[in-house]
């Protein structure tokens, strides 16, 4: 769920409300100046919903552990494993795929022997 998704999800649900600033706003919830109004309230008074990011040495740590030799790796090739680290440090923080619902489906997927 992308930022734009997870506010309007956050407005329809109570948790903000579109009036909580002086500006005029919109209630039609999918239109884009609702999510620019709520986008900038949202910077100035509730940074909450600002996406997490990873300290990029994390991403170096967890690269250096899955691959021993990361530091003699090409910048290219670098790239593209702090690019798969990002991936799993978002199924951590509840960014990626997975979702408790989804949990049978992944347990279906290990091998049965």
């Amino acid at each position: 769920m992308n930022i734009n998704e997870r506010l309007k999800v956050a407005y329809r649900a109570g948790f903000i409300s579109a009036c909580n600033w002086s500006a005029p706003c919109s209630q039609d919830v999918d239109s884009p100046a609702f999510e620019k109004e709520l986008r900038s309230f949202l910077e100035k008074h509730s940074p909450i919903f600002d996406p997490p990011r990873p300290d990029i040495a994390l991403l170096v740590s967890m690269a250096m552990r899955g691959h021993h030799g990361f530091g003699l790796l090409s910048k290219r090739d670098q790239l593209r494993v702090l690019q798969d680290m990002g991936r799993l440090w978002e199924e951590v923080i509840g960014e990626g795929f997975y979702s408790p619902d989804k949990a049978d489906f992944y347990m279906s997927q290990l091998a049965k022997e």
